[in-house]
């Protein structure tokens, strides 16, 4: 397979062989202080959007900072020679771009329709707020990436390959991560957790999921101390290997799945990861 030979090209560079388990303690990297990070009210008050409200309820997980940790390991694997370009598709705060940074890659660029200003959170990276389908930053990349974005279908799948492919260099690289239906099917289609309830505001998160096409909508629900509510959504797709298939075009790229408990960024198969080299 493509990716295991990628492995072996660069044994000498202490990459080690895919088929060998990328085991980390996700707990053990958590930092104290992000562990125990909770939602603050008077910021949840604030927010009148699902973007803002789903990176603010990202920003705060406890296991997040862990995560990063582990999918920026698998692409220090990948993504071999530091000095390259580097993009980070649909970046949000910079949650990934910024610790590669702190990983010693000199050109790291990002972009997103929004800069998640309300976070507070700097970015060292090159960074451009605008929509990725009108992103032209002048440059072509080495290595590309979009890690924990959710795509709507699959036609909006293909559209973000497409986009990534008129801006990848020869031979490029790309690590996506797409969600993987064979695991959702196996677990409830409904899901519900209280996020916080604490004057002068109250959130709660619920799942729902159709297994028949393979869609998850998700609500939060805001309710304020005078009793009123607001309601977002969003609905994404969890995919079938067949349509990620379907999505890509293979004139132009070489590709290898595998499975987010392989890379070692979940303990399950969540994820579909996808490595692709370009023709």
């Amino acid at each position: 397979m493509l990716f295991k030979q990628i492995i072996t090209a660069y044994n000498n560079k202490n990459i080690i062989d895919m088929s060998l388990k990328y085991e980390v303690n996700v707990q053990e990297l958590v930092k104290p202080e992000l562990y125990n990070t909770k939602m603050n009210s008077e910021v949840i008050l604030k927010l009148s959007n699902f973007d803002d409200i789903g990176m603010y309820h990202n920003y705060t997980s406890k296991v997040m900072p862990g995560y990063t940790q582990t999918e920026c390991g698998f692409l220090e694997k990948v993504f071999i020679d530091k000095k390259e370009p580097v993009l980070d598709v649909m970046c949000g705060y910079g949650r990934i771009a910024n610790e590669l940074v702190k990983r010693n890659y000199k050109n790291v660029y990002g972009v997103d329709f929004s800069d998640y200003s309300f976070l507070n959170v700097d970015k060292d990276f090159i960074f451009s707020k605008d929509g990725f389908f009108h992103y032209q930053p002048g440059i072509l990349f080495k290595y590309l990436y979009s890690l924990y974005n959710c795509y709507e279908n699959k036609e909006y799948l293909r559209k973000v390959i497409a986009k990534i492919t008129e801006l990848s260099a020869d031979n490029a690289f790309v690590i996506l991560d797409v969600f993987n239906k064979e695991w959702r099917d196996k677990i409830d289609s409904e899901f519900y957790k209280l996020l916080i309830d604490s004057f002068p505001v109250k959130l709660e998160v619920s799942r729902h999921y159709d297994d028949a096409t393979g869609v998850e909508t998700t609500k939060y629900l805001k309710t304020m101390s005078d009793n009123k509510q607001e309601e977002y959504s969003f609905s994404q797709k969890f995919f079938t290997q067949t349509e990620i298939e379907e999505s890509i075009d293979y004139k132009k790229w070489d590709i290898d799945f595998l499975t987010s408990d392989v890379v070692g960024s979940r303990n399950n198969n969540q994820k579909r990861i996808l490595v692709l080299k370009r023709r």
